[in-house]
């Protein structure tokens, strides 16, 4: 996989004041972009941040993952030697203070100009990121979590209970892409626009997760299938969910 990072240099615009008498006068009638607020923010380019973040995240896991299953691999023969921890600090940081804190930002602004494919896109890549920090460490802190000062240490969730809030949002994020948008974003890295492989990749997810709670949902197995009828999942390899660095 090709990586290629961007670094955009923003120069700070220091306005001029000038007095005259007792009065004064402000001639800087620009913003200054070193001192924006979230209001001010391009849900654009938070998107961009949020697919970013969540690539490395779902890289990073998936490395671990591969790590897991296969021992020569890992190195070790003890999990508790292998992994400390600490070790996964980037990945918790990753999912709460960018994607899920990007994704809060982004969602109001969307909300206000109409972009029902930015928020598609959003709640999307929220379940996604919630399910598979489940999977890897079991209960984890969704409620609670990014609240700011209100609360510093958020209580872990039940898993079960992360899931059914997965599910909900893979339903309205397959209804933000049913909906019409007022734009589509500048760059949709994983589909390039088509909000109906989008939807394929959101049953597809929901497929997985019925599949995973089937043992303890009696209506799993009769979602999974009703998915399998409709034939809107990712059944072909153009409809993977790739990004494209």
């Amino acid at each position: 996989m090709k990586k290629i990072v961007k670094i955009l240099s923003i120069a700070g615009v220091f306005g001029l004041l000038v007095f005259q008498s007792c009065e004064t006068t402000e001639l800087d009638l620009t913003t200054n972009p070193n001192a924006l607020s979230p209001t001010q923010a391009s849900p654009d380019f938070l998107l961009n941040s949020i697919q970013e973040d969540f690539a490395r995240l779902i890289h990073s896991l998936g490395d671990t993952g591969s790590e897991i299953a296969r021992l020569e691999v890992m190195g070790q023969r003890s999990y508790r030697i292998a992994y400390q921890p600490s070790a996964f600090d980037a990945e918790w940081e990753d999912a709460y203070t960018e994607v899920l804190t990007d994704i809060r930002a982004m969602t109001p602004l969307a909300e206000d100009s109409e972009l029902n494919y930015h928020i598609g896109m959003a709640k999307f890549i929220e379940a996604y990121t919630m399910a598979t920090l489940v999977d890897f460490f079991g209960d984890v802190p969704y409620s609670e979590a990014n609240v700011g000062a209100e609360n510093f240490n958020p209580a872990p969730d039940p898993g079960a209970s992360v899931y059914a809030a997965a599910l909900v949002l893979l339903d309205e994020s397959i209804a933000s892409f049913s909906a019409e948008s007022a734009a589509l974003p500048q760059f949709d890295f994983f589909y390039d626009g088509d909000a109906s492989k989008w939807i394929k990749a959101a049953n597809t997810l929901k497929m997985r997760l019925y599949m995973q709670t089937r043992l303890v949902d009696a209506s799993a197995l009769a979602n999974f299938n009703a998915i399998v009828a409709s034939g809107n999942y990712i059944s072909a390899v153009e409809d993977d969910m790739d990004f494209q660095w």
